[in-house]
């Protein structure tokens, strides 16, 4: 049988589209595997170079390492872009990356209530997602993320922890869905 040349090279053993998609794979890996990282070691890098522990996350915005805040929030809002566009299935991280990068464009001092409302849209969507969009993980562990987000919102709330700690504890968790989706590309892989 004969097959069109465009649509099957023969370049090593494997056909052009083969390696296309193998490529693909590796660069949706490397985001994934970037966002984790990058999600996780956020608040741990700031209050580690601040030397304590500030109210928020985005009160780094004006402590002497304003730009480590910066790069590591606009960093993580980009790959979150980028995701969005390469993986045409979760369009919604380039508004949650858009989002991420907001936060960090309007400062908590001169724009609080723009600043809230992209920190909010960033946390509730990514909250969204995990809960109701994730294949990856079962229901009975999406009610225990859950749990723990509403655990950790509760005890802000009533003054138990600061906001830096509920934003790590989020933060954690997205690194964690993003760790599990790495996790589930090597598999497929």
């Amino acid at each position: 049988m004969l097959v069109p040349f465009f649509l099957c090279i023969i370049v090593n053993n494997e056909t052009y589209t083969q390696m296309y998609i193998k490529k693909r794979i590796k660069s949706i890996l490397k985001i994934e595997l970037l966002l984790s990282i990058l999600f996780f070691l956020t608040p741990i890098i700031l209050f580690v170079f601040q030397d304590k522990m500030l109210g928020s996350i985005s009160e780094y915005a004006y402590s002497d390492i304003w730009y480590l805040y910066i790069t590591m929030l606009s960093t993580c809002g980009l790959l979150y872009v980028i995701d969005g566009v390469v993986y045409k299935f979760r369009r919604y991280n380039i508004v949650l990356g858009i989002c991420l990068i907001c936060v960090v464009i309007f400062p908590s001092g001169e724009w609080r209530l723009t600043h809230n409302t992209f920190a909010i849209i960033f946390f509730l969507g990514n909250s969204f997602v995990v809960t109701y969009h994730s294949t990856i993980i079962s229901k009975q562990f999406k009610l225990f993320i859950s749990s723990i987000v509403i655990v950790a919102l509760s005890a802000y709330f009533i003054g138990f922890i600061n906001l830096f700690l509920a934003e790590s504890i989020g933060l954690f968790i997205i690194s964690f869905f993003m760790f599990m989706r790495f996790l589930r590309i090597i598999m497929i892989k």
